[in-house]
């Protein structure tokens, strides 16, 4: 019978090792009340925002950039379950979806909606357009938001790099190659990223812009939707539109800096009131 004999341990210092996950998490911790997926964001990305602007070791701005991608990928949790929550609309579009029976039992209902969004890839322009379409129905056309496409487009380019640093050890990859135009970047196969800090600081220019492109997309879009089918019941009078008008607005709003509620319905009701949507 064959036996191995050969048992060399060419890798030394193995001390025991064990991971306990109940002390991973913080159990006390409430989502700030009243608090945007907006601001969250803004609120997450500032010290990384401040870490950018300081003398840093090789290896952080790799570091920087996938908490910057992981905080867009949080906003768009985010939006979605508050949205699922208050609007009419996105609910009946998920009335249909699936979730775990664990899920159902162990989340709150405000949370509830975030288990829709378990196996959901945010990373690049075509993940977003599909969650929004499949949870929210709303799309957009590139025609129509040029501006949104091309921020997409170069939100999708950083998580290619995000993909580099996740799986490569930020070393380039040929599917990342692809992406980018293999033709164009075939010398840089197996080659490192190397981020200087005029890269870093597009990088977060483009994260940024994409969330709050997105935001202002979807507040535009919602707002817009809430009349074309009828599921608010608009008087376009401020005091009796308050109530409903205010979840939308806090949904979308930040404290940086602050929109004005008054404006913002004003300018809602000017574009309605009147109109063959107006009741």
């Amino acid at each position: 019978m064959y036996k191995d004999f050969f048992n060399y341990e060419i890798s030394s210092d193995l001390p025991p090792a064990n991971l306990d996950t109940q002390i991973l998490f913080d159990k006390d911790y409430c989502e700030p009340p009243g608090m945007s997926a907006l601001s969250l964001f803004l609120q997450k990305t500032q010290p990384l925002n401040l870490l950018a602007n300081s003398e840093m070791p090789e290896s952080l701005p790799n570091l920087l950039v996938l908490g910057y991608v992981s905080a867009v990928e949080s906003y768009l949790r985010e939006i979605i379950r508050k949205l699922v929550i208050i609007d009419i609309p996105s609910q009946k579009k998920c009335e249909d979806k699936s979730i775990t029976y664990g899920a159902a039992t162990a989340y709150s209902n405000e949370m509830l909606p975030d288990a829709l969004l378990e196996n959901c890839s945010f990373a690049g322009k075509k993940n977003i357009e599909t969650s929004l379409s499949n949870f929210l129905g709303i799309t957009f056309q590139k025609s129509a938001d040029p501006d949104l496409d091309n921020i997409l487009e170069n939100f999708s380019k950083v998580c290619q790099i995000r993909h580099c640093l996740v799986h490569r050890f930020g070393h380039f990859g040929s599917i990342n190659a692809i992406d980018f135009g293999l033709r164009q970047h075939e010398e840089f196969l197996g080659k490192p990223i190397k981020l200087n800090f005029q890269t870093l600081q597009d990088i977060f220019i483009i994260c940024n812009n994409t969330v709050k492109m997105l935001n202002n997309f979807l507040f535009r879009e919602i707002l817009n939707r809430t009349v074309k089918e009828n599921c608010c019941n608009w008087s376009w009078d401020f005091e009796t539109d308050m109530e409903t008008f205010k979840k939308y607005f806090e949904v979308f709003s930040s404290d940086e800096p602050r929109a004005s509620i008054k404006d913002a319905y004003e300018a809602f009701k000017k574009a309605y009131a009147g109109t063959k949507w107006s009741r």
